[in-house]
């Protein structure tokens, strides 16, 4: 805004208002009560009330200095109060022009995503130094407006005004656009054509999938260098990797043609943004008052249930690339349906009741914070593997028998975030601190969604379905 340029630098603009409200408060009120206090003396010496104010001309001195003090008392009401009016009109411009401003630099914001998006999808297919050149600056411009916009928002929360929903969008579509392009630019891995071995001639079925003996490629479970996978996604990947049947392991390892599995979701995680988003907006929206998922009512069409169903047939009966795509598209909504903040919505009424979190002075989302801030709290980069492996071994492999309903995985799923947000009632703007992100109950709330999600995984890939 123009106007920015002109005004006063907010530090001494803060500092003048609470000089001035340190002063004009307590002037007021002291003047006020002097005021009732020399009133109520002034009366009680014309009723009689005060004898030695009788002698003399003492009654007249006494009035004349009252008088005066009473004057004085009522300028100084006039004027601390006036005062304090000015404050508090000061206050209200500066609060106007703050939140002004948020909306300003969060409309800027949205439109550096909106640019950052077509440039990334124009290096997705393209791949030219020239795309990539733009890719980065546009990182880099995204960035230094997030910080930015971060920080104006941390600046209002001092002000006591709080960050909107709508500015909360506008911080995790550009955070999730970051990650997008980084994962771009950190991946560059060309898109290789897939050979399908000599014997057997045909493309193998599924269910499971069988083939000859000879052809046995190794199941990996080493992640790839470059930026890791969420561990929400990555630790049931590596589960279901350590529990594929022996006899199903060949199948699997032709489909990957040489990848490990958690190599295909990872390449297809960051080479598809645009399919994790389409995937997201068809998961579940159940409202914290109801109690189970019912398709028709708390889903966007097609569902996410409907989506892996067609995936899984996709797996048996599709080409060779149609099956490395299907199973990692697998992988990935078996994950997510598995998160606990995944297909909760706070209110029947959409994007009514929002709560709003503030975690070491940064405005969140509780979804994100159990996506990713919970888990890396709790799990370091390098030690994926390690811990799915330990999960397997303190829960047990036959432990939590696989459902054969999406639907019943999902209401699972919400009737977790049910009691994660029943403990934080009616409040809608909530403070979280460093114990939250730690605590013993949310490590095993974790623990037990991974594990449900790396079982069933597993089963799939047994069983050929659900």
């Amino acid at each position: 805004m123009q106007s920015h340029a002109h005004s006063l630098p907010e530090s001494i603009m803060k500092d003048m208002l609470d000089i001035a409200s340190k002063i004009t408060d307590p002037l007021a009120v002291a003047s006020l009560c002097a005021l009732i206090f020399f009133s109520v003396i002034k009366l009680m010496i014309k009723k009689g009330l005060i004898p030695q104010a009788e002698k003399g001309h003492a009654k007249e001195i006494i009035l004349t200095i009252i008088n005066k003090l009473f004057i004085l008392s009522l300028a100084g009401m006039i004027m601390g109060f006036s005062g304090f009016l000015l404050v508090k009109l000061l206050s209200n411009m500066d609060k106007s022009q703050r939140i002004e401003r948020a909306e300003e630099e969060g409309n800027k914001l949205q439109t550096t995503v909106a640019l950052s998006t077509n440039i990334l999808q124009l290096y997705a297919n393209s791949k030219l130094p020239d795309q990539r050149t733009n890719l980065v600056k546009a990182e880099e411009k995204l960035h230094s407006q997030v910080d930015h916009y971060r920080k104006i928002l941390k600046d209002n929360t001092y002000y006591n005004i709080a960050p909107s929903p709508q500015s909360i969008h506008y911080l995790n579509a550009a955070e999730e656009t970051i990650t997008s392009v980084r994962w771009a630019l950190s991946a560059d891995i060309p898109t290789q054509p897939v050979q399908v071995p000599d014997a057997p001639a045909a493309a193998p079925s599924y269910s499971p999938v069988a083939l000859p003996a000879r052809i046995e490629p190794p199941m990996q479970t080493e992640r790839p260098a470059d930026k890791p996978l969420p561990h929400t996604i990555a630790i049931p990947v590596l589960i279901a990797t350590n529990l594929v049947a022996p006899n199903n392991a060949a199948g699997i390892g032709w489909i990957l043609n040489g990848d490990s599995f958690i190599q295909l979701v990872h390449r297809r995680y960051m080479e598809a943004p645009r399919m994790r988003y389409a995937f997201d907006a068809n998961l579940p929206n159940i409202p914290v008052t109801f109690e189970q998922f019912e398709e028709n009512r708390d889903c966007p069409q097609p569902c996410i249930t409907t989506i892996l169903r067609e995936k899984i047939l996709q797996l048996q009966s599709g080409s060779l690339g149609a099956k490395r795509e299907a199973l990692a598209d697998i992988a990935f909504i078996v994950a997510r349906i598995h998160e606990p903040l995944c297909c909760t919505a706070l209110s029947e009424k959409q994007n009514s009741n929002r709560k709003i979190f503030i975690l070491e002075h940064r405005p969140t989302t509780l979804g994100t914070i159990w996506h990713s801030t919970i888990p890396a709290s709790i799990i370091s980069d390098s030690d994926d593997a390690e811990y799915a492996h330990g999960l397997v071994e303190n829960y047990g492999r036959d432990g939590f028998e696989p459902n054969s309903q999406a639907a019943s995985w999902i209401t699972g799923s919400h009737r977790q975030a049910v009691e994660i947000y029943r403990k934080f009632g009616n409040r809608n703007y909530v403070h979280l601190t460093n114990e939250y992100l730690v605590a013993a109950e949310h490590r095993e709330i974790m623990n037990r969604q991974l594990l449900f999600a790396g079982k069933r995984l597993a089963y799939i890939l047994n069983y050929g379905r659900m």
